[in-house]
Order: structure tokens, then C-alpha cells, then sequence
């Protein structure tokens, strides 16, 4: 046999980890979907009868807010991380707050749309779950639960996810 002579090995598979814990946490429940939103992608996984039936991934996560801000006001993407913090803990003057608002609302809906796309390759196993759990940093969890939360697709009966933070740690 063949040898590797590491000290560290890394597999991932955060998703099976989450879905998991989230099984042990939540034994109720046997459909659901779950979502782990990481700097630069955004994982989606459908559980349907306590079975990971498939998972979509699209290149949409924190990252992808902090690029497009630095690429709006034109400037780097420290400042950008910055600005976006700031806008998180509503600490920006009310112009600046008001201006990155806009930006944080277009961004927000390209992010939405790639979730949308996800869901809908989804819906033909059936009916999707109302109920999502997703991780992400703790700064951006607001934001992501709400847009997972106003998220409505006709294979939902037009009703709104519930949507819950599942802290990582």
C-alpha cells in the first residue's frame, strides 16, 4: 500500500457533518433543507425523509456581497469588507447607510435568484419543506435569514420559508 505521511488532513464534507448534527438536534424532523453559506459559495442540500436527496451549490456567499460592494463604490475589498460590517451593525452615517442599502438590496436579489434556481431543480422530487436551517458567520446571519425567509416559490403553495440559524460553534 501507499503511505502519506501528514500531520493534517482535511476532507470536506461540512454538509453530511451539518445534516448530521442537525438530524441529532432535530430528530423530528425528515424533510427539510439546509443551506451552509461560507465566503465564497453557498451549499444547498435537500433532506427528504431523513435522506440527503441532493445538493446544489452556487458561488454566491459573503464574498460575493463584499466584491460587489468594492466593485460599486470602487475601491478595495478590505474597505469594502469594512463598509459591509458596518452596514451589518448599522454604524454608518445615515447617507452612507441609505447609499449601501441599494447596493446590499441588488445584491441581495441576485443572491435570492441563484437560491430560487436551486430550490426549483429541487421541486422535482415533490413538494419542497418549509423549514430551512442554514450556518453562515454570525455578521451576515440576519441578512440571510431574512432572504431565506422571503424566498416563495409555487411548490411551496406560495407560503414563506422558516428559516433558522444554526450556529456553527
Amino acid at each position: 500500500g501507499k503511505f502519506f505521511h501528514t500531520k493534517s488532513l482535511h476532507f470536506g464534507a461540512f454538509p453530511i457533518a451539518l445534516f448530521s448534527a442537525i438530524r441529532d438536534i432535530f430528530p423530528e424532523e425528515k424533510n427539510f433543507i439546509f443551506l451552509d453559506i461560507t465566503g465564497e459559495a453557498t451549499d444547498v442540500s435537500y433532506v427528504k425523509n431523513d435522506l440527503i436527496i441532493d445538493t446544489q451549490s452556487f458561488h454566491c456567499g459573503k464574498n460575493f456581497f463584499i466584491r460587489e460592494i468594492s466593485t460599486y463604490f470602487k475601491t478595495h475589498e478590505t474597505e469594502a469588507a469594512t463598509l459591509f460590517k458596518m452596514f451589518l451593525e448599522g454604524t454608518l452615517d445615515k447617507k452612507m447607510q441609505s447609499d449601501l442599502s441599494k447596493v446590499i438590496v441588488q445584491i441581495s436579489a441576485e443572491w435570492a435568484i441563484r437560491f430560487e434556481k436551486s430550490l426549483t431543480k429541487f421541486s422535482k422530487f415533490g413538494v419542497l419543506p418549509k423549514i430551512v436551517f442554514f450556518t453562515s458567520d454570525d455578521d451576515v446571519a440576519p441578512l440571510f435569514k431574512n432572504l431565506i425567509k422571503n424566498t416563495r416559490l409555487s411548490t411551496l403553495s406560495r407560503s414563506n420559508f422558516e428559516a433558522s440559524y444554526f450556529d456553527q460553534y
